[in-house]
């Protein structure tokens, strides 16, 4: 859960902060206020690039900085899905990312305070957030991101790696029969290509499994050091010749026996205080006999450290993980030796790219039949969806046709949809408006997030194209994903607005030559202004304050059908900013803060 998001000198942004509730935090704004701010801050956060024209006129650099409170089902994934940076969380239920960008385009990236690089950052954050915009509608004009959307949703991982693995086999194969019967010029640039890279993968020397035995040493050598550290801290506090405890409690039996001399009712005081002696010196030895037994060896630390780097270097290099990395190696050093010997065999390598396609036509072949079991499942359970949101009559499948192989398969794949009855199903890019992209769209996300996702999602104006009780039926369909995932989104509609368990406005100010963006968090009086203002314009009346009111009651009474996070989460969210999240406050409007049950303003 996003707990605090701090923004400073960011585009139009001077300083703000701003504190997200458990389930639904909705922003609003007058157009062109700035809204969109907070969700480009994010991305920044994601590692997204960028340059220096962020930073705001007159600034040295822009400052992003959030804050998650992590479960621990999510802290194991972070762990499991990012080791580089397992030992910055440590047995820490929060993770805070901050990022720096000057007027140059550079700056860092941290979580936790320790540096990380922008690739960690792009791995790390899906576990964090997913942010759908305006644009995503557009994605699902692409055949390509119908593909993605469809394997996200019902595609074993295990079959996808399999089909990529075979497939980069038979495209070795394929290369190394098409240089062989390229010119003598290509032939020798090939092998002295291939010739660097088996010196350097035979030099790196991976054995298969090695990855993994390192990262568990990995780990317990960091156990160690944050165990002996902490052992000593113990330890000195037990042993401390002034302020140690032992010391301490030496002095306070010496004053308790001489007090029993004078008044023997205080004796009981003494014994607990020499019960306590000799529980703490038992301690004291039991802690120097572990400390004894635990091995630290920062050298080895540093060696395990620059392997895994160096390994994890060599897959970033040649796109392949180290499994496939070793079988790269053995089929190009045969290469290598086939060709110093002068022995290189075309119809052996036809042999092989004859065996390589046909076994990755096997794999390619089951992924395809489970592509189109998991499509007739999302077909139906999107026309189901499709229903709840006023479009009970449209139709959506999936077209399943076959293309040249790939690393994800041999599968072309096209969305195909019909609002009206009678209307054959045609590509959604060809027929689609844009209110209706947005609500496929919205819909995919819901049904892919019921199956695994980020722990907050984030939508920028999904809403875009629909009203009415469209809207409302969206805005209900975002507020079900709260049990389980909390959600920011900024809206138009205040239908959807209604809705929020936390409500901001986000506003411009102009002083002198300088813009500024503004946010803070709306009381109930003030939601009712600000719904009024949604639903009027500038003339907002008495009957549109009074539809705020019924729309802000049905916002209550539909949260309250939708299961709540637990205590423990909504406690969570309470805690006090950790150490390094600097406190700041976002301005309220001078001047219209006493006016807000009157003025249309926002506020």
């Amino acid at each position: 859960m996003l707990l605090r998001l701090r923004i400073q000198n960011f585009v139009l942004v001077d300083s703000l902060e701003i504190e997200l509730a458990p389930g639904m935090n909705v922003i609003t704004g007058e157009t062109g206020a700035g809204k969109s701010i907070l969700l480009k801050a994010l991305e920044m956060l994601a590692g997204e690039r960028t340059n220096g024209s962020v930073v705001r006129r007159g600034a040295e650099r822009s400052e992003i900085e959030a804050q998650f409170v992590l479960t621990e089902e999510l802290r194991s994934e972070i762990i499991e899905e990012n080791p580089n940076i397992a030992e910055i969380l440590h047995d820490e239920d929060e993770i805070i990312l901050r990022r720096t960008i000057d007027q140059s385009g550079r700056g860092k990236i941290t979580a936790n305070g320790r540096l990380v690089t922008r690739g960690e950052i792009q791995h790390l954050t899906p576990l964090l957030f997913e942010i759908t915009g305006q644009h995503e509608s557009h994605l699902l004009t692409q055949s390509k991101e119908h593909l993605r959307l469809l394997d996200r949703f019902g595609t074993d991982d295990t079959l996808l790696g399999e089909v990529s693995a075979a497939y980069a086999a038979y495209r070795d194969a394929k290369s190394l029969l098409d240089q062989l019967r390229s010119s003598s010029g290509e032939k020798k640039e090939y092998f002295r290509r291939v010739g660097f890279e088996c010196e350097e993968l035979r030099s790196a020397a991976l054995k298969r499994g090695e990855r993994d035995q390192l990262d568990a040493r990995l780990e317990q050598s960091a156990n160690a050091e944050f165990l002996t550290q902490t052992g000593s801290q113990l330890l000195d506090a037990l042993e401390g010749e002034q302020d140690g405890v032992l010391s301490q409690l030496s002095r306070m039996r010496h004053l308790a026996e001489q007090m029993v001399r004078k008044d023997p009712r205080v004796s009981s005081v003494a014994a607990l205080l020499e019960n306590a002696s000799v529980q703490l010196s038992e301690a004291r030895f039991t802690l120097s006999d572990w400390a004894a037994s635990v091995s630290l060896d920062p050298d080895e630390l540093e060696n395990l450290r620059e392997r895994i780097s160096e390994i994890a270097r060599l897959e970033r290099k040649y796109g392949r993980e180290e499994s496939a990395l070793i079988d790269y190696y053995e089929t190009i050093a045969a290469e290598v030796a086939a060709w110093e010997s002068g022995s290189l065999d075309e119809s052996k390598l036809e042999e092989r790219v004859r065996a390589t396609r046909a076994a990755f036509d096997v794999v390619a072949t089951k992924l395809t039949a489970a592509r189109r079991v998991s499509g007739e499942k999302l077909s139906k359970l999107v026309e189901h969806e499709l229903s709840d949101l006023k479009m009970d009559r449209a139709r959506f499948s999936l077209e399943i046709k076959l293309r040249d192989p790939s690393e994800a398969g041999a599968d072309d794949l096209q969305f195909l949809f019909s609002a009206n009855p009678g209307e054959p199903l045609r590509p959604l890019n060809q027929v689609a408006s844009g209110g209706e992209l947005s609500r496929v769209l919205l819909i995919l996300k819901t049904l892919l997030r019921s199956a695994a996702g980020s722990t907050l999602q984030v939508f920028d104006e999904i809403d875009t194209g629909i009203g009415g009780a469209v809207a409302q039926l969206v805005g209900e369909k975002i507020r079900s994903l709260t049990p389980h995932s909390q959600v920011l989104l900024v809206t138009h509609a205040p239908q959807i607005a209604s809705l929020g368990d936390r409500h901001f406005v986000i506003w411009k100010e102009q002083l002198e030559d300088t813009t500024t963006a503004n946010i803070r968090v709306l009381a109930e009086p003030e939601r009712v202004q600000e719904i009024a203002r949604m639903l009027a314009g500038k003339q907002v009346s008495s009957k549109f304050e009074d539809s705020a009111r019924e729309l802000l009651a049905l916002g209550r009474t539909l949260g309250n059908e939708v299961a709540t996070p637990s205590p423990s989460k909504v406690k969570s969210s309470e805690k006090a900013p950790a150490k390094g999240l600097a406190k700041t406050t976002a301005k309220t409007p001078p001047s219209k803060a006493k006016t807000a049950a009157k003025s249309s303003a926002p506020q």
